[in-house]
């Protein structure tokens, strides 16, 4: 059976996402989930995309209503979680996030450079070498957030290849890279499935980036990337699956929450762990 958990899960708060924080908690409780992470996109005070997040003073609800939850549902554990956009100058609003709210753990990704959308068509008209520049760019902005201390969990590592399948190649060598700095770092790699039910048709990253973050013993968690209650679990067994034909085994999580496991993942670095 796996013990399961999911924490990428969004809110209507971000704009582009629909449901009740009742209902994803109750979808993963009917799922048999033992904990799930709410992590919506961080608001931001300096106007970085405002049409796919919650506005800065709104985010006071948003941690009260994932506390009320905490309060209400007494069989699943929640976790009050972000996701931060890594982009120039991020810093300094994710640092007052977290020092000022009781923010649990932050996953980081990249979804846009300058004015460019990762996961848009855009790209896709690109010449070889202006593609492989925005690649090189992408990379070292996940750099950037993971050498900054802020961020807890690396999320869809390779989204950049939903716009550039052609640049496969390429994009994992840049993966290989990245990889090695979130062993050095004792980050955790966020296995996202929301690849499978929609383009690119596979899990973020994946099974050749996986296959590398399993040969560095790197720690691994869920993310459905859910933006209705729906979603929320989608393919879990599938990714597990993938895991294990790789050497991930599943952490026993009974008592420890994600929490726990941020402060210790140096200690469990002796296997590949689904945590």
């Amino acid at each position: 059976m796996i013990e399961k958990a999911d924490y990428h899960i969004h809110t209507k708060l971000c704009k582009h996402a629909t449901g009740e924080i009742d209902q994803y908690v109750e979808m993963a409780i009917r799922l048999g989930m033992f904990e799930i992470g709410f992590s919506d996109h961080a608001p931001t005070d300096s106007g970085f995309d405002p049409a796919h997040r919650m506005n800065i003073d709104e985010f006071p609800y948003y941690i009260e209503s994932i506390e009320r939850a905490k309060k209400s549902y007494s069989d699943i554990n929640i976790v009050i979680g972000i996701e931060a956009d890594i982009y120039p100058g991020f810093e300094k609003n994710l640092e007052k996030l977290r020092r000022d709210f009781p923010v649990e753990y932050v996953i980081g990704s990249v979804h846009f450079i300058d004015d460019v959308e990762v996961h848009g068509n855009r790209i896709q008209s690109y010449s070889k070498e202006e593609k492989s520049s925005l690649i090189k760019r992408y990379f070292d902005l996940l750099e950037t957030g993971i050498y900054s201390g802020l961020i807890d969990v690396v999320a869809h590592i390779d989204l950049i290849k939903w716009s550039l399948a052609d640049m496969q190649d390429e994009i994992v060598c840049h993966c290989e890279r990245i990889l090695k700095i979130v062993d050095v770092r004792n980050l955790i790699l966020e296995v996202n499935t929301s690849g499978l039910r929609k383009k690119p048709g596979e899990i973020y990253p994946g099974p050749d980036i996986l296959n590398r973050a399993s040969l560095l013993n790197i720690p691994v968690c869920l993310g459905s990337d859910a933006h209705n209650p729906d979603d929320v679990g989608l393919n879990f067994e599938d990714a597990v699956s993938i895991l294990k034909r790789l050497g991930y085994v599943e952490m026993s999580r009974s008592k420890d929450g994600l929490g726990k496991v941020l402060n210790r993942v140096s200690e469990i670095r002796q296997k590949c762990y689904i945590i």
